[in-house]
């Protein structure tokens, strides 16, 4: 099958997913730190849109009741990319590149959000923040993980911070508490794609 292809379309569903894995030194530290790092005040443009994006109940600050509906949709996410990977595999032993591509745009599909956003009981758009935003202080972890005991990380460590930063006590302690959880689903999810991409 032609990879290019392949990859053009994983690329679609890789960009929703947030992944930041173990390894966090050197250059590749300081290029996955500028998706990490806090922006720098904005102009009135940029207040203004943030005053939108306040105003949208979408968007409204997380709450532990947030955490439970992440691991409910994407345990329904997971189930989906698994089948579709499977057929993906399948297609490629019977060597039918239809099926194949078929598989990889299912992988890709808003479809799969919505069975996610359907699963944990919240609209699509507000299981979209809910699942950036818990991507993010996940993946802010993973780095931080990652550059702790990294000779010259301390630079880098203090600037990324805190990654509950921002957050309510709640919505931390319930993502302290299920933070395995969260990581394995989070890791799962973005690993079938991978594992489709690189087939």
């Amino acid at each position: 099958m032609h990879g290019h292809r392949i990859l053009g379309i994983m690329l679609l569903g890789l960009a929703g997913c947030g992944g930041a894995g173990h390894d966090a030194t050197g250059a590749a530290a300081a290029e996955r730190m500028e998706t990490v790092a806090p922006a720098p005040a904005g102009a009135a443009a940029t207040d203004v849109a943030a005053s939108e994006e306040d105003a949208n109940p979408a968007s409204q600050p997380l709450h532990a009741g947030d955490v439970d509906a992440y691991a409910r949709g994407m345990a329904r996410e997971i189930e989906l990319l698994q089948a579709g990977y499977d057929r993906f595999v399948q297609a490629g032993e019977q060597h039918d590149e239809d099926a194949q591509m078929t598989a990889l745009m299912e992988l890709s599909s808003p479809d799969v959000d919505a069975a996610g956003a359907k699963a944990a009981g919240l609209d699509v758009a507000r299981y979209g923040f809910v699942k950036n935003a818990i991507d993010t202080v996940l993946g802010k972890l993973d780095l931080k993980q990652g550059l702790e005991g990294s000779e010259g990380s301390g630079d880098l460590l203090a600037q990324l911070g805190d990654p509950y930063a921002g957050l309510a006590d709640e919505v931390r302690a319930a993502m302290e508490t299920h933070r395995q959880e969260l990581a394995r689903l989070r890791a799962d999810a973005l690993g079938i794609r991978m594992k489709a991409a690189g087939s």
